[in-house]
């Protein structure tokens, strides 16, 4: 930590950035975990950011994290439809207690 206070963020993470967004929950120390992988080296990312106090971030705040941008993990989807004709998921498939019952029709 005392190297990260005397270091130059700059010359340390280096010029190239791209802009983030930050999220709920988020904070410093996460961040530089997930981008430098080292969640110690949140005050150097402060000093990268001009942030005085390091604990102050907010939701929405955009802050430089060092490198190229990683791409984002794709949105969890439904599951990907059927080809026609493939067979029944388990999920339309009936639960198997209701085998066990007499169908309705045999209670007309």
């Amino acid at each position: 930590m005392t190297e990260q206070i005397s270091a130059d963020a700059q010359k340390e993470l280096g010029t190239v950035f791209f802009r983030y967004t930050v999220q709920r929950d988020d904070s410093l120390s996460k961040l530089a975990q997930s981008y430098l992988g080292d969640r110690f080296r949140f005050y150097i990312l402060a000093k990268y950011n001009d942030m005085a106090n390091p604990s102050r971030l907010a939701t929405g705040q955009v802050i430089k994290i060092p490198g190229k941008a990683q791409p984002a993990p794709p949105p969890a989807t439904a599951a990907p439809p059927r080809p026609a004709g493939a067979p029944a998921e388990a999920a339309e498939a009936p639960h198997p207690v209701l085998r066990l019952l007499p169908s309705r029709q045999h209670l007309r």
